[in-house]
C-alpha cells in the first residue's frame, strides 16, 4: 500500500498482524493474497492520516523470542502521543539493566507502527534509531501530537 512514509507492507496471520514496514523490506509469505482493502490496511491509512488513535487488529506474537515478545508486550501498553526510554522499557519487563537489550529488541520489531517502536526514545527524550529513518519517526510521532525539536536527531521536549 502506498502510505506518506512511502511503500509499505502489512502480513498479517489468521491472529492479526505478523509484519509491517517498508514493502520492499518486508517478505510476503507464499500462498498470501493481497488485499488493500482489508480492515488491517484501513487501519494503518487512518492511523497514519491521525483519524485511529488504536488498532483494533490484533499483533501475532507467535514466534518471536520470549524476551522481544515481553518488549512488544510492553511497546503495545504505551498510551497513543507518550513516549518512554528504552530503560522504561527494560524495568517494565523486569530487567532494569537490559536497555541495550531492549534497543535490540525494538529494532527487531517486525510490526513497526502497529508495535509503536516509534514511541521508544533514548535518555532524556533523545530522538534515537529507526528502521524507517529518522525522519520518519518525527513524522509518526507528530501524527500523536509528540513534538521534536533541536538539530540532528533532537529531543522529544512536549505534547503538542
Amino acid at each position: 500500500m502506498t502510505t506518506r512514509l512511502g511503500a509499505m507492507r502489512g502480513v498479517l496471520s489468521p491472529r492479526g498482524f505478523t509484519a509491517f514496514g517498508p514493502a520492499d523490506a518486508t517478505p510476503v509469505p507464499v500462498g498470501a493474497v493481497r488485499d488493500d482493502r482489508c480492515v488491517a490496511a484501513r487501519e494503518v491509512r487512518d492511523w497514519l492520516e491521525g483519524k485511529l488513535r488504536a488498532f483494533r487488529t490484533p499483533v501475532d506474537l507467535v514466534g518471536n523470542p520470549p524476551f522481544r515478545r515481553a518488549v512488544m508486550e510492553a511497546m503495545l501498553a504505551i498510551p497513543y502521543g507518550e513516549t518512554v526510554t528504552y530503560s522504561d522499557i527494560a524495568r517494565r519487563v523486569g530487567k532494569p539493566k537490559a536497555s541495550r537489550a531492549v534497543g535490540q529488541a525494538v529494532g527487531s520489531n517486525p510490526v513497526a507502527v502497529v508495535v509503536p517502536c516509534h514511541r521508544v526514545v533514548g535518555a532524556g527524550g533523545a530522538l534515537t534509531g529507526f528502521g524507517f529513518g529518522l525522519p520518519a519517526k518525527r513524522e509518526l510521532l507528530a501524527i500523536e501530537g509528540v513534538a521534536v525539536t533541536g538539530p540532528g536527531a533532537g529531543r522529544v521536549v512536549r505534547r503538542s
